[in-house]
C-alpha cells in the first residue's frame, strides 16, 4: 500500500519520538503500516530525514527537561522556604528531615539543571572549597565562626 509524503513524514517523526522503534512507532500512527515498512524509512528511504527528526525531538526533549527542572527547583526551593518557616516557629521532629529531602531534589534539579546547559555545577558553586563555604554561610548569618580562616596553603601539618 503506497503512503503519501504527509504520512511518510509523520512516520518518520513516530520513528524518531520513539526512539527508532519501529513498534513503539507504530502504536503512535494512526494508520496502518507494517514494521519492516517503518524499518525501510527509517534505515534506508528516509534516513537523512529520520537523521534530522532524530536531532529536533531530542532537542525539544532536552528544551523540555530543562523546563521541567527549572520548574522543579523552583518549587523545591519554594517548600524549602515553607519548611524553614514551619521549623522556626514549631520544630517538630519531621521537619528537618522534610528540609533535608527538599533540599536533596532541590540540589540534584540545579546540577542536573547546570549539566544540561552546559555549566558545571562545580563553576556555578565557585571554588567548591570548604574555606568559601564557610565564609559564605557566615557571611548569611547561617554560622558563627570562632577561627580565624586565613591559612597559608603551603604548610603542612606535621605527623
Amino acid at each position: 500500500m503506497p503512503f503519501s509524503p504527509a504520512q511518510q513524514r509523520e512516520a518518520v517523526n513516530a520513528l524518531a519520538i520513539s526512539g527508532g522503534k519501529p513498534g513503539a512507532a507504530q502504536a503512535l500512527l494512526d494508520f496502518d503500516i507494517s514494521t519492516d515498512t517503518l524499518r525501510r524509512l527509517r534505515d534506508d528511504s528516509h534516513a537523512q530525514q529520520y537523521a534530522d527528526a532524530l536531532i529536533r525531538v531530542q532537542r525539544e526533549i532536552e528544551a523540555d527537561t530543562v523546563v521541567n527542572l527549572r520548574s522543579l527547583a523552583k518549587r523545591a526551593t519554594e517548600i524549602e522556604a515553607e519548611l524553614l518557616e514551619k521549623a522556626a516557629r514549631a520544630q517538630p521532629r519531621d521537619i528537618p528531615q522534610a528540609l533535608r529531602a527538599v533540599a536533596d531534589v532541590k540540589s540534584k534539579s540545579v546540577d542536573k539543571l547546570l549539566a544540561l546547559t552546559g555549566r558545571s555545577p562545580e563553576a556555578a558553586a565557585g571554588d567548591g572549597d570548604l574555606r568559601s563555604l564557610l565564609e559564605g554561610m557566615a557571611a548569611k548569618g547561617l554560622v558563627r565562626l570562632s577561627v580565624n580562616l586565613d591559612i597559608d596553603q603551603t604548610k603542612e601539618i606535621a605527623p
